[in-house]
């Protein structure tokens, strides 16, 4: 059976709990209305001496985990930017020329612009 010197199993330890620490950070980002930022502050940058750690200690697993946050954060936006598109897409629109807005000496002023106002129902 090998024996470890005490540092290393230390230093075993000490990856594992910053694996699971940073994939639950990860996972985290993935919950529906979540905002990224906080994790980002409050985990990522806040501790990003331990992610160092991991690079010097695990280079494999650190850029392992890099991924994953990368492939995250692609989904979260692009699933986020999509919401907001569909939310602008479902918005009914209709043109509103000059004689219909208030204040209509104002913007005759500016030239003619037609401008789009969303209907509210």
């Amino acid at each position: 059976m090998l024996r470890f010197p005490p540092i290393l199993l230390n230093i075993l330890q000490a990856i594992e709990r910053i694996r699971d620490y940073l994939v639950g950070q990860i996972k985290a980002l993935r919950s529906p209305n979540i905002n990224a930022q906080i994790v980002q502050h409050q985990s990522f940058t806040r501790y990003r001496d331990i992610y160092g750690f991991l690079a010097r200690h695990h280079p494999v697993l650190a850029e392992e985990i890099g991924q994953a946050y990368i492939n995250t954060m692609r989904w979260y936006y692009l699933h986020n930017f999509t919401r907001f598109n569909h939310a602008l897409e479902r918005l009914k629109l209709h043109n509103i020329d000059r004689h219909e807005t208030l204040g209509s000496e104002q913007s005759s002023q500016r030239g003619n612009m037609n401008i789009l106002r969303p209907i509210l129902c």
